[in-house]
């Protein structure tokens, strides 16, 4: 029996997805069937631009052969932390001047972008990291 209005909602989508799971399953299996060609659109248009990654470092003014000199210089890692990852890297710029910093990971591109870019953010967030770490490694002793 649910404790709480949250656990009660959890259940009842559950339930409420069981019981129309095989007519949603049906439903987007004929959208499917009747759409081939727009979907076939769709999905050629998304995997050319996935492909086209010219494209990609071309938006910060790179040709592909300045992209694959700084992979290079990188050794294939992270400016960051350099791991090499199984993915491409990504173009790092300043989002002011649009200047290219350097090559990164997902992660780290990402984790940047979410603190803004911010110098201070970023200091912020590694004294909190240390301080927890610390604390963590108190408790354990």
């Amino acid at each position: 029996m649910p404790h709480n209005t949250l656990e009660k909602r959890r259940v009842c989508t559950n339930r409420n997805y069981a019981e129309k799971r095989e007519l949603k399953l049906a439903y987007h299996k004929a959208w499917r069937e009747r759409n081939k060609e727009r979907l076939t659109e769709y999905r050629n248009r998304y995997r050319e631009g996935r492909r086209s990654s010219e494209s990609r470092w071309l938006k910060y003014g790179l040709t592909l052969e300045q992209y694959d000199r700084m992979v290079i210089e990188q050794a294939g890692a992270c400016a960051i932390c350099h791991l090499v990852p199984d993915e491409v890297l990504r173009v790092d710029h300043d989002h002011v001047t649009g200047i290219v910093r350097a090559l990164l990971c997902r992660k780290c591109n990402t984790g940047i972008g979410f603190l803004g870019d911010d110098i201070q953010h970023v200091t912020n967030a590694l004294a909190y990291l240390r301080l927890h770490d610390a604390k963590g490694r108190r408790a354990l002793a």
